[in-house]
């Protein structure tokens, strides 16, 4: 789900943007003008035109540029992408672009331009266009990416596995065990750990456990529901356990989480507006 979209004209070469991390996915195009990534530490990277960056959730990054030359540029954040993007950006700090022509700069601006209704004021069908813009985003980002046809059974044996994660991701609430997953999916146990083990490189019970405290993630920073309600929403007996393993997770409490993804949004919406503010 789109989570963040901001398209304009910036001078990050007078106005740089230091490096800070976000909680999202991250799609950055510069369609005009010279843009480059800024590193921890101040580290500026060569100024590129014309290019499109993904950016995995938490990576710390800013952008600086030409005094004399303003940039255009689309961010749009996403909650979540295929997995054939996030099996490629498994290291945090890692990063994936691509150079951009004109008639993918415009195809971009297009897309963002007709999501702002859906960003400003969503509706039922926001998800889905949303989701197709995202479709579209990775396809053109790894059209130049390593990538090969998997043989026929490694093919069945990722469709086995995104099954199982559906299942649970639908009865989440539930709280259903490895065991419960199998059965849904018509396999045993035993061979549905080495189904992941071959696809994902982890245990069913490791990835469960992240789809509920990404859930929880979640509904902490966007909605103000009480500990108790989210964690029946995920599967947890208590709210007690949930905060224990939610903890261990991101290294925050729930409630410190909230407030920190709460203050990210606040900056997100200052900057925003001091952009627009520079652009009058």
């Amino acid at each position: 789900m789109l989570r963040y979209l901001n398209i304009g004209k910036r001078n990050f070469g007078r106005w740089p943007l230091a490096a800070f991390n976000r909680p999202n996915w991250e799609f950055y195009a510069v369609l005009e003008g010279p843009c480059g990534v800024v590193l921890p530490g101040g580290r500026e990277q060569v100024l590129k035109r014309r290019n499109l960056w993904v950016f995995p959730p938490f990576h710390t990054h800013g952008w600086h540029g030409d005094p004399d030359e303003p940039c255009e540029i689309v961010a749009l954040h996403f909650n979540k992408v295929p997995h054939v993007l996030e099996s490629l950006l498994r290291d945090k700090q890692a990063c994936l672009e691509c150079s951009l022509d004109e008639e993918a700069c415009g195809q971009i601006k297009q897309m963002a331009m007709a999501l702002e209704p859906d960003y400003n004021r969503p509706t039922q069908l926001s998800q889905v266009r949303s989701e197709r813009v995202l479709l579209d985003l990775t396809l053109l980002v790894l059209e130049d990416a390593p990538a090969s046809a998997l043989p026929t059974l490694e093919q069945k044996a990722a469709e086995k596995v995104d099954t199982a994660i559906a299942w649970f991701k639908s009865h989440l609430s539930e709280g259903p065990s490895v065991t419960e997953v199998a059965a849904a999916v018509h396999v045993s146990p035993t061979h549905l750990r080495r189904l992941f083990a071959k696809v994902r490189d982890e245990s069913p019970r490791s990835l469960f456990n992240q789809i509920r405290l990404e859930t929880a993630s979640h509904l902490l920073a966007e909605t103000s529901e009480k500990l108790d309600f989210i964690a029946a929403q995920c599967g947890y007996s208590s709210a007690s356990n949930l905060a224990r393993d939610f903890k261990a997770y991101r290294g925050l409490s729930p409630s410190h989480w909230r407030k920190r993804t709460t203050d990210y949004a606040r900056i997100l919406d200052a900057f925003r507006k001091e952009a627009d503010s520079v652009e009058e």
